[in-house]
């Protein structure tokens, strides 16, 4: 009977995840595009800051292959379609979508071979990392969006276009691409403790932050001095880095923009000069942003790369914690001069005999335990040291240990801690006292052998040994005392025949005793 055939994966190039996926990155591309075409400035309609860029860029430094692929088809045709709602011609619409969606494709690809994996805004060299590569694709893609804007829309200055649309582009990716790689991730949002203090401490830090934006940006021209400036919102956003990280940081700075871009756009707010041309004001707006931005973010992603070092750290004391205190030696950590115990590992209490406490409160008990006929050998301290000494505990028990220490230096060679691995070895050391006893009597036993070989006398003739003078009691006693032997005192038979025809009458009481 034959097998089923195994199920055919599935190869085709569209599957239906991707298109959900397209749809729905499309209709939130379509969204921002929207959004943009609102902050179009009038008669020129060109946008002050462009949120789709943004949101592709992020996208495309976040998602994978697949995805990628997904995102820009999708983002090809919500651009198309936005600019036809929008009012552009065709071609117009065309040439912003080349443009719009090229420029994104360009940094990514930059930024993603610029370190390896997906990149985040992870530390400040992240956040420089990315302002500079926008400045420079910006540039690069503001060349052909000025020659759309000239010959599509008909605006006579192609410098004033070309910084128009760069900082437009800009804009909005520093505005939307931090919030899409700091929320498009799915992990958990971590608050500081407690939670209800954190969330009394959002409503005043954003709520706080939305009103006297407000009141900046919708004063009217010439308005109150002290709402003509925009710094006292400065003070919102270290406070938004610094509790809430990048994604405090990015929201704040969104809040910032769009209520900044949006009433410079319509001639409110501390940027309008009357005296000065228009784009001037709206410069001086997106400038502002950018700047905020800029300092926020780099604010809040070192403090991310702190957070990450401070938990790498916590991991590796942990690790190091657990060695220590599992392992035989006692370890040990004190300031060049030992005038102060930077740590000690519990094994101290076990070896010692004192507590680590006392060790911390006064760390000269570390030598003073030292036997006093082996003080002299750490006379120079432990700074630097190899070798073994005997120490007394407080119950009076002595112990030998095997120390070993050295200087940690720091860049500059300069020591800044002496750490030391202390090691009982009693035990060895009555091992080899006992092993020197053992060697010592065999050495003896094998002197007194050779002695014994002198003094025992031989016959020349029958080669026995005679015992002419009680040498034979000497050897007796020397193997009773040095050995586990027995000497036995029979007759041999050689012996017996001669002592049965030498006397003849205790053979014959020898055969009686046996009949009867």
């Amino acid at each position: 009977m034959n097998a089923p055939a195994a199920p055919v994966p599935h190869t085709s190039l569209v599957r239906p995840a991707d298109v959900a996926r397209g749809l729905g990155f499309g209709a939130v591309y379509f969204a921002a595009a929207m959004l943009g075409l609102e902050f179009r400035t009038e008669p020129e309609r060109m946008a002050l800051f462009w949120p789709p860029n943004g949101l592709l860029l992020g996208t495309l430094l976040i998602a994978g292959p697949r995805v990628r692929w997904t995102a820009l088809v999708a983002g090809t045709a919500a651009s198309l379609i936005a600019n036809f709602v929008g009012g552009n011609s065709p071609v117009v619409g065309l040439g912003f979508t080349l443009v719009n969606v090229g420029e994104p494709w360009f940094a990514a690809w930059l930024l993603r071979h610029a370190r390896s994996g997906p990149f985040e805004l992870a530390s400040g060299d992240d956040v420089f990392r990315l302002f500079f590569t926008l400045l420079a694709t910006g540039l690069v893609s503001a060349v052909p969006g000025a020659a759309v804007i000239v010959f599509g829309l008909g605006v006579p200055d192609f410098g004033d276009a070309l910084v128009a649309f760069w900082l437009s582009d800009v804009i909005g990716v520093v505005i939307v691409t931090p919030l899409v790689l700091a929320w498009a991730r799915f992990d958990r949002v971590t608050l500081p403790p407690p939670l209800i203090w954190c969330a009394v401490e959002l409503v005043a830090l954003y709520g706080g932050l939305a009103a006297l934006a407000v009141a900046v940006f919708t004063e009217p021209a010439g308005g109150r001095y002290v709402l003509s400036f925009a710094f006292p919102l400065f003070v919102f956003f270290p406070w938004a880095a610094l509790r809430f990280r990048v994604r405090g940081a990015s929201a704040a700075v969104l809040v910032i923009a769009l209520l900044a871009i949006w009433n410079t756009g319509r001639g409110r707010g501390p940027f309008v000069d009357p005296g000065a041309a228009r784009a001037a004001q709206l410069f001086m707006a997106q400038l502002f942003v950018g700047v905020l931005a800029l300092c926020s973010l780099v604010l809040a992603a070192t403090q991310v790369s702190r957070d990450r070092s401070d938990a790498r750290l916590r991991d590796s004391e942990e690790r190091y914690r657990q060695v220590t205190e599992t392992i035989q030696e006692v370890f040990w950590a004190m300031t060049p001069d030992c005038a102060r115990v930077l740590y000690v590992s519990p094994q101290y209490e076990m070896v010692w005999g004192r507590t680590c406490a006392s060790l911390y409160a006064e760390p000269g008990t570390l030598v003073a335990a030292v036997h006093p006929e082996d003080r002299a050998a750490v006379a120079g301290g432990l700074a630097w040291y190899d070798g073994e000494f005997r120490i007394v505990r407080p119950d009076g028990a002595v112990r030998w240990v095997h120390t070993r220490s050295f200087p940690v230096r720091d860049e500059y060679g300069v020591p800044w801690r002496v750490v030391g691995i202390s090691r009982d070895v009693t035990d060895v050391k009555d091992a080899e006292q006992a092993r020197t006893v053992l060697i010592e009597q065999l050495q003896k036993a094998l002197a007194e052998i050779k002695t014994l070989r002198g003094m025992i006398p031989m016959c020349a003739w029958c080669r026995k040994v005679r015992d002419d003078t009680g040498f034979w009691d000497s050897v007796e006693g020397y193997i009773s005392e040095h050995t586990h032997a027995s000497v036995t005192h029979g007759i041999c038979p050689k012996c017996l025949d001669d002592m049965v025809q030498r006397f003849p009458d205790l053979a014959a009481a020898g055969d009686e005793g046996s009949a009867g």
